[in-house]
């Protein structure tokens, strides 16, 4: 949910133009590249947060291991979500105002 709303909502401000697909479409520059790479390690980061209780068998150890993260990036997810969630959407032009024609 959260990656849906940072496409939404943060991509259209910090990366205007990129379609979301094409490479070709993403923006040159500072802010760009590193808004790709802050993304990528916040991705790595959160990735092996929430898999890392796999590996341990049992819920006792899940929470020693959660617990001594002291629960802060559960903190930091649900900050971040409602953060998302009170940020405003982009509005976008219909096509006919880009094209300079008026409906009839």
């Amino acid at each position: 949910n959260i990656e849906r709303l940072v496409k939404a909502k943060l991509n259209p401000l910090i990366v205007p133009g990129y379609d979301g697909f094409n490479a070709a479409t993403y923006p040159k520059g500072f802010v760009a590249q590193a808004y790709w790479a802050v993304s990528v390690l916040c991705t790595v980061w959160s990735v092996s947060y929430i898999t890392q209780t796999f590996t341990f068998g049992s819920l006792e150890n899940c929470w020693t291991a959660l617990g001594g993260h002291g629960f802060v990036p559960h903190a930091f997810f649900l900050g971040l979500w409602l953060l998302l969630e009170l940020l405003p959407v982009k509005k976008q032009r219909p096509a006919a105002a880009d094209k300079g024609t008026k409906a009839a």
